[in-house]
């Protein structure tokens, strides 16, 4: 009985691994998401291992639903268009990060941390062997075409092997200068989030900031060499142990540290320096930004000045109310600051209250309910610091965080919980 039970364990173990897989994968590996039916299919697979009936998960998860329906029906009235396959594709997306947690409920954080510490070994072996050895490189691109989706638009991706996404390089001057670690995701920039999100996930589970994976996932973070985490994770070390560590020797030595780093940062690698200078420049100049390059900076400034002409509704995901363009094919179109850029599209009521659902996943740090509100702000700020990099409020990774702390309420306190109290 004994070893069933056991062997019943194991299956299960495996069962909540590949689920939580196909979750990531969903949020950016570009063999997935080149491909909108593999969500859908994703959905459907993950569905099947359903067994129990939980009233109280069920009951946010339509009010949830149901306030997306009043949004698309405000959309459409106003804007006078609609779109059937966005608007499925809508449900589809705030609907499987539910159905994987009414399978997997309360592991969600212990998974995720276990399953990307796994890929980021499997990234660090690459990536080091690919500096080691670069004619692997060459290796790597042939086994690509097997894996490669035609992207659209004017999106392109290196070429990837699902599991590793084969390194970008910086240049300076024409010239490439050193590999950057994209890990299985599009971009490094976008590993480098998820990075910062396991490394945060994982000290909330240990309440141990230099474990074995959290040190495993600095490392990754470094081979990323991405302006955007590179900062968020200065910013949550940095803050965690000024309001809530408050010892007077840690604050003496993180302080001139962090800035130094950023220092050195700033004036001996250009590419910082000129990232930085750029977004100055653009945001001196921004009532010309109508036809300038979309960085991150300007990506604020022109969805700001959308979102104040409808602050309520937003513009939804219809490419054509959001651009005037009916099909996204040109750089004016695009847009990458993922915190502006979801405000724009679900508007202010629906976005504060999707960011505060995400703190409270994060509340319970620790038996100090003072220390566990300043802990729970500390991850918002840094999440929303995050997404000023890339749009990923939409990957069901982080509509899952939203979804989460749900899955901790018992069905005879959910009638009395008030989601806006914590």
């Amino acid at each position: 009985m004994m070893v069933l039970l056991m062997k019943k364990n194991k299956v299960l173990e495996y069962r909540d691994n590949l689920l939580t897989f196909l979750l990531i994968a969903n949020s950016g590996m570009p063999f997935f998401t080149n491909n909108p039916w593999v969500l859908v299919y994703s959905l459907f697979f993950t569905a099947m291992f359903i067994k129990k009936y939980q009233y109280y998960s069920h009951r946010f998860f339509l009010i949830t639903i149901g306030s997306l329906a009043l949004l698309v029906i405000g959309q459409t009235i106003v804007f006078k268009l609609f779109s059937l396959k966005t608007t499925i594709s809508l449900f589809v997306r705030w609907s499987y990060p539910f159905i994987y947690l009414y399978v997997i409920k309360d592991k969600f954080f212990d998974k995720y941390v276990n399953v990307l510490y796994i890929l980021t070994i499997i990234s660090l072996i690459l990536h080091f062997s690919l500096i080691i050895f670069p004619p692997l490189q060459d290796i790597l691109n042939s086994l690509s075409k097997y894996f490669n989706q035609t992207p659209t638009g004017v999106y392109s991706y290196n070429p990837n092997i699902v599991i590793f996404t084969t390194p970008a390089r910086f240049i300076i001057d024409g010239v490439a200068i050193f590999r950057r670690n994209s890990g299985p995701f599009w971009e490094p920039g976008a590993f480098g989030i998820y990075l910062v999100l396991a490394f945060i996930i994982n000290f909330y589970l240990t309440k141990n900031i230099w474990n074995k994976k959290n040190l495993v996932f600095l490392l990754a973070i470094l081979t990323t060499w991405s302006t955007g985490t590179f900062v968020s994770i200065f910013f949550f070390i940095g803050l965690y142990g000024i309001l809530i560590i408050r010892k007077k020797i840690y604050t003496l030595l993180i302080i001139p540290i962090l800035l130094l780093a950023i220092s050195q940062s700033y004036n001996k690698l250009s590419f910082f320096s000129d990232r930085i200078d750029r977004s100055i420049l653009y945001f001196k100049e921004r009532d010309q930004v109508s036809n300038m390059r979309r960085d991150r900076m300007i990506s604020a400034i022109v969805d700001i000045q959308k979102l104040i002409k409808s602050p309520i509704l937003g513009y939804g995901r219809i490419q054509q109310i959001r651009t005037g363009h009916e099909k996204f094919d040109t750089i004016i179109d695009h847009r990458n600051n993922g915190t502006t850029d979801f405000f724009v599209k679900y508007g202010i009521i629906f976005s504060l209250y999707y960011f505060m659902m995400i703190r409270r996943s994060f509340f319970y740090f620790n038996d100090s309910k003072k220390k566990s509100k300043i802990f729970a702000d500390i991850v918002i700020a840094t999440i929303l610091l995050l997404g000023f990099y890339e749009v990923i409020f939409q990957m069901p990774v982080f509509i899952t965080l939203y979804y989460f702390s749900v899955f901790f309420i018992r069905k005879e306190q959910y009638a009395n919980t008030n989601y806006l109290s914590k």
